[in-house]
Formats: C-alpha cells, sequence, structure tokens
C-alpha cells in the first residue's frame, strides 16, 4: 500500500512538472548560497515534493538560481523586486 501511493505521488508529480504545451517548468533540486548579481526579472516559489526541495527560483539573466528561502539575503531580494514593480 505505501509503494503504490508513492508510485501515485511521483506520477502526480511528474504531470503537475510540465505545462499543456509539454514545456518543463524548473525543478530545484538544490539550492546555492551563491548571491545574486544582477537584476531578477522575476521569481517563484518551489515547494518540497521530491525529487524538488523548498526553493526560491530567481530569473536573471536569462538563468534560473535555485535560491535557499531560508537566507537573509534571499528575503531581501525578494523585497528590493517587490518594492520595484
Amino acid at each position: 500500500m505505501t509503494f503504490q501511493l508513492a508510485l501515485i505521488v511521483i506520477i502526480c508529480g511528474l504531470a503537475i512538472a510540465t505545462n499543456g504545451a509539454g514545456k518543463s517548468i524548473p525543478c530545484c533540486q538544490q539550492t546555492t548560497r551563491q548571491r545574486i548579481r544582477g537584476p531578477i526579472t522575476g521569481y517563484t516559489f518551489q515547494e518540497e515534493a521530491l525529487p524538488c526541495v523548498n526553493a526560491v527560483i530567481f530569473y536573471s539573466n536569462g538563468k534560473i538560481i535555485c535560491s535557499n528561502p531560508k537566507m537573509s539575503w534571499v528575503k531581501t531580494k525578494i523585497e528590493q523586486f517587490e518594492s520595484s514593480q
């Protein structure tokens, strides 16, 4: 029973990880401590759903950066972005 439940969760996670056009949505499997130096164009929150981890996904210069949402600089970067909008 536990195996079947785990299998269903994995299948649902894979289904959610693509949008209607079949394009993959980023999934951060780890985060970086590296600060973002360039301007950010957006961000999203990612909740843990293995193999994805809790993360803030920043978009900057055509790249995605997976950051730890508990880091103080991440919170500051979000506040700076929101105040500029």
